[in-house]
């Protein structure tokens, strides 16, 4: 007779999802073998960013749900995007901020409506929050096609898992300007003209000048400052 699987052991092969939040759910920290602590801690980290996915697509539902006097109690309606006091009714629900709010919603409307391939492996516990958010950081409707945003996805999606947000966030940017060479002067005025850049020109300790920027990423600051390679003095970091 074959020994029954251990707890510990269905943790680690299962997929996020019911199942294995189930089987975690049973699990006493203490009552674990120290050789597969590391396995139950994946796999929370798996469900986690599992549920962190679905609370952000039931955002998208909530801030789209037709309002209630205009359907029957056992009718479902969802508006093609979110109505004005979407994200009010978020806040009003979780007890957030209104900006907070809206940066939830904001969030998940990206991944949603832009980034389905991102969205599904965030879902599939491959990728965690901080991941996709990098993702959406990124790839901005705005200033990038569909085509151009799929083909991005195509290429980093699947090895996301194994690189820290850092060197995704590299892997994001040569992509992008191998696909779009343009976007990066473009991104650069978006930063000058939507997060401001304050500048001086002084001496240092050894006599150079300098310049400083503020809220401005490092990725575009050489092309804010025609082309320079001095870095910037950081004061405030971007989120």
């Amino acid at each position: 007779m074959k020994d029954p699987v251990r707890p510990w052991e269905r943790a680690a092969a299962l997929p996020p999802g019911p199942e294995l939040a189930v089987v975690l759910a049973a699990m006493v920290w203490s009552e674990i073998p120290n050789a597969h602590i590391g396995d139950v801690v994946a796999a929370r980290a798996r469900q986690r960013a599992h549920d962190a996915a679905e609370m952000l697509i039931g955002m998208v539902h909530l801030a789209r749900s037709t309002p209630l006097d205009e359907l029957g109690d056992a009718e479902v309606g969802r508006a093609g995007t979110s109505y004005a006091w979407g994200s009010s009714e978020i806040a009003a629900l979780l007890t957030l901020t209104p900006t907070a709010a809206d940066r939830e919603l904001g969030l998940a409307e990206h991944l949603h409506d832009h980034l389905p391939v991102v969205l599904a492996a965030f879902r599939a516990g491959r990728i965690d929050r901080s991941k996709a958010w990098m993702f959406c950081e990124y790839l901005d409707p705005a200033e990038l096609s569909a085509a151009q945003i799929a083909v991005v996805c195509e290429r980093l999606v699947p090895g996301a898992s194994g690189w820290t947000t850092r060197q995704l966030a590299n892997r994001l940017w040569r992509a992008i300007l191998a696909i779009d060479p343009a976007y990066q002067r473009r991104k650069c005025r978006g930063a000058v003209e939507k997060r401001g850049v304050s500048c001086h020109l002084g001496r240092g300790a050894r006599g150079a000048r300098e310049r400083s920027a503020r809220s401005v990423p490092i990725s575009i600051w050489a092309c804010s400052t025609g082309g320079s390679k001095a870095s910037p003095k950081r004061r405030s970091s971007t989120p």
